[in-house]
């Protein structure tokens, strides 16, 4: 939500460097609606602040970050830095007295988002992690799901690159839903193990 007000503020300035803010693919998918309605680009990138820096300093971006906190501001630092941050949502709310700053954050309205977490041999490598996200019966669960959320929300299924888990993100309009099919998928990968 902050990476998408100040988004929305730098473009307002003119600000806003090649029109683009950088997230993850992670990222919610109300931010892409904000960016839509707002008429900014959207640049994403795999998971890592890391890979949103080479994005950043790539297309000579100024803004972007992930779920996780870290925004970058290259205007300022090449690294998420909270204090940075923390001064530039300070002073975009100095800018509007009359509004809270939870007033000025509601120009995103997230979306829900499930996570789930399946553990995995120990043993399984990187490699094994991906053919059994790839495997028949995942990936006609997944093809299910992915159907079933339409355009209205997504999947993301990935192994860990530091566990032993494989991981399940939902997202869409109803929660109930998603923690329904997050329990067809965790079930698919669990009966291949």
């Amino acid at each position: 939500m902050i990476i998408a007000r100040l988004a929305v503020e730098f473009k307002r300035e003119g600000k806003l460097a090649g029109n683009t803010a950088v997230v993850t693919k992670l990222t919610n998918l109300g931010f892409h609606k904000t960016a839509k309605k707002y008429g900014f680009n959207v640049a994403v990138t795999d998971v890592g602040d890391r890979y949103v820096l080479e994005e950043l300093l790539r297309g000579g971006y100024s803004i972007g970050g992930e779920q996780s906190g870290h925004i970058i501001l290259t205007d300022y630092a090449t690294t998420g830095d909270g204090q940075i941050t923390a001064a530039k949502s300070l002073s975009l709310l100095a800018s509007y007295p009359d509004e809270k700053m939870s007033e000025l954050f509601s120009v995103m309205k997230p979306l829900p988002q499930i996570s789930v977490n399946v553990r995995v041999h120990t043993s399984m490598t990187p490699d094994e992690k991906r053919a059994l996200i790839s495997s028949d019966a995942v990936a006609r669960c997944a093809e299910r799901v992915s159907a079933q959320l339409g355009d209205s929300g997504r999947l993301v299924l990935r192994p860990s690159g530091t566990e032993a888990l494989i991981r399940i993100m939902l997202e869409g309009e109803v929660e109930d839903e998603l923690i329904a099919l997050s329990r067809e998928l965790e079930t698919a990968i669990k009966l291949m193990l």
